[in-house]
């Protein structure tokens, strides 16, 4: 029924930067609508730099903390916290890097719990 097309914009790359102070379900659902393309994103820093992290697959959790604060290292990835509940990042692919699951992404970089991602 092409009378209740509606028009929609073209999404963008800056669209796709995670926000999270959002809840974790819409995190959860954005990572899904925006991959192959543009694919959600967030900063993760350390004492001296800031690298991109592109995130593929997320699963929702229960957590405490604050958004965008890493509160579990272990299991399938980094649990961060969102506004409403947490997100475990599954299948991530940091800037420069291969897709790679989470257990992976932490094993090879300097994760802490504390840290933040913006």
């Amino acid at each position: 029924i092409e009378e209740n097309a509606s028009f929609a914009p073209k999404l963008s790359k800056k669209e796709a930067k995670i926000d999270w102070t959002m809840p974790a379900e819409q995190i959860y659902n954005r990572v899904r609508g925006f991959n192959p393309w543009p694919m959600c994103w967030c900063l993760v820093s350390d004492n001296k730099t800031s690298q991109t992290l592109r995130v593929l697959k997320t699963r929702v959790e229960n957590a405490t903390g604050k958004p965008g604060e890493i509160v579990d290292i272990t299991g399938d990835g980094p649990l961060v916290m969102t506004g409403r509940m947490a997100i475990r990042l599954i299948t991530v692919q940091p800037q420069g890097k291969k897709v790679m699951d989470g257990k992976a992404y932490i094993c090879g970089h300097d994760i802490k719990i504390g840290q933040r991602m913006t």
